[in-house]
């Protein structure tokens, strides 16, 4: 019988994260382990014949962006043991390697004599200051069956901080971001809205974002070159993306700054950057609603346009209204009639997030602008509404506002939010705190996880605390959540910055 040493190799970020033992049976070949800060990877290499003696062991680490060496070190290693060691290195994505040599002890600090009977690699998300445990197993059996790869995640959430020097700069950052995800390659597409009236002649844009949630590579910012009738709205408009047919649509908004508020409904063509020239153009509708500050999802079995609240750029006219729109050529607004108590009246950068697979709307603060200057009276929520059956299909559409236990946030409008289905919670993040009095506005830097319950019962808040660089006080950020679990946070960014707006992703 062949024999064959198995060789687990087991990465730990030092983090509140255990590495679960290596399972499965011995086989042939090189697994590249799961992308979390807990990983492991387990493979098989053949032992040389009529082996016997100590084997090297050769470890490297290296951040990944970049190709940066960090550190390498060797150490004897026994076949029919185990060998730990550890390494420090750097926040972000980060490779630790080890090779395993047939010809003796280490000849130096970083080499090895003899041939390569074993390469494995570990990629994990490390936090600032982390450092790395490792273990070698080492058993000798047959090759046989497959091999599996586990990883334990206990759940301690935490930031990566991604700066770069490639992506939105200048006047375009003058209006707030919109992030949508596509599902299919991960990359996010962000909508900057911009009027070249009154913005020096900048145009809105379109910047893709590849590995948007830090899986399988550092973010990396790319502008769309979209053609065709490129919307003309400074702010405020509503964006939705249909990942079906690649399809971005951008809804209202603010002419300048703000009033009138515009009808029109912009759709853009592979918007992801695939499938051809990237084009936009405008849907005819019947019955134009002008709408600015409200928000709005696409739902794919109806192929529609769900909007909710918003204002006509005024203070004085926000709306509490339900609405859907077919996306076809020619198309007309259908207002739907909604069971349950409706919502507060509001606009100004409510959260809302759309749970496609439960059918189910999820609202969660804003402003309800009541009188303007001098002085301006504006009043805000920090309540949580669900609209159930919001493609009105499974029984009517319902408003219902959930009660839940906890300390909850601060009222508060600009805050982002996200829906995940997996866990069934609402994470909503940061945001700005009015204050009537002092006629001011301040930012936030908090982080909020809604455990939702059934019905109106067992939903409770909860204020989260991740490990890492925490994301400064912002507000009119823009946020996502990809199917890998984690939460994509753009910033707001900065005008007169020389560097483009910092991206964020929340890892567990």
């Amino acid at each position: 019988m062949t024999q064959f040493f198995r060789y687990c190799l087991a990465m730990q970020a030092a983090v509140g994260l255990s590495a679960a033992g290596c399972s499965g049976q011995l086989g042939d070949g090189n697994k590249e382990s799961p992308l979390s800060i807990s990983s492991m990877a387990s493979v098989t290499a053949k032992a040389p014949p009529g082996f016997s003696g100590t084997l090297c062991l050769l470890t490297s680490i290296r951040r990944v962006a970049g190709d940066q060496q960090m550190a390498m070190q060797t150490l004897p290693l026994d076949p029919n043991g185990t060998s730990q060691f550890e390494m420090s290195g750097p926040a972000g994505r980060v490779q630790l390697s080890a090779q395993v040599y047939d010809g003796g002890p280490p000849t130096s600090g970083t080499q090895c004599p003899g041939n390569v009977i074993y390469a494995g690699t570990v990629t994990a998300d490390a936090p600032a200051g982390g450092s790395y445990s490792a273990t070698l197993l080492l058993k000798a059996g047959p090759a046989t069956g497959t091999i599996t790869t586990q990883y334990e995640d206990l759940g301690a959430p935490y930031w990566l901080h991604f700066a770069s020097q490639v992506g939105p700069m200048g006047q375009i950052l003058s209006g707030s971001p919109k992030l949508n995800l596509d599902p299919a390659t991960r990359r996010a597409i962000v909508f900057y809205p911009s009027n070249p009236q009154y913005r020096d002649g900048v145009s809105s844009q379109i910047w893709l974002v590849d590995h948007a949630d830090a899986v399988g590579g550092d973010p990396l910012w790319s502008q769309l070159d979209a053609t065709g009738e490129i919307p003309t709205v400074n702010a405020k408009a509503a964006v939705a993306y249909a990942a079906g047919t690649n399809q971005l649509y951008v809804y209202g908004g603010c002419t300048a700054n703000c009033a009138p508020a515009l009808s029109t409904v912009w759709v853009l063509s592979n918007a992801n950057g695939n499938g051809g020239p990237a084009v936009w153009s405008t849907i005819s509708v019947a019955n134009p609603e002008p709408r600015s500050g409200h928000e709005m999802a696409y739902d794919t079995s109806t192929n529609s346009l769900l909007s909710f609240g918003g204002n006509l750029a005024e203070f004085g006219t926000d709306f509490n209204d339900f609405r859907s729109l077919q996306a076809i050529n020619p198309a007309s607004w259908a207002e739907i009639e909604t069971q349950g108590v409706l919502p507060g009246a509001r606009s100004e950068s409510f959260a809302m997030t759309y749970d496609e697979g439960s059918s189910r709307l999820l609202v969660f603060g804003g402003n309800h602008l009541i009188s303007t200057c001098c002085p301006y009276d504006i009043s805000q929520y920090n309540d949580v509404q669900i609209l159930s059956h919001a493609n009105s299909e499974g029984g009517p559409p319902a408003w219902q506002e959930v009660h839940p236990s906890g300390p909850a946030p601060r009222p508060r409008a600009g805050a982002s939010a996200v829906f995940d289905p997996k866990r069934q919670r609402l994470l909503v993040m940061s945001g700005s705190v009015w204050s009537n009095e002092d006629q001011s506005s301040t930012p936030l830097a908090d982080l909020w996880e809604l455990a939702l319950g059934t019905g109106d019962t067992g939903a409770s808040w909860t204020e989260l605390l991740p490990a890492g660089e925490t994301p400064p006080p912002m507000a009119g950020h823009a946020a996502a959540f990809s199917q890998n679990d984690r939460m994509i946070v753009v910033a707001p960014g900065d005008v007169s910055a020389s560097t483009p707006p910092d991206l964020w992703v929340l890892a567990e």
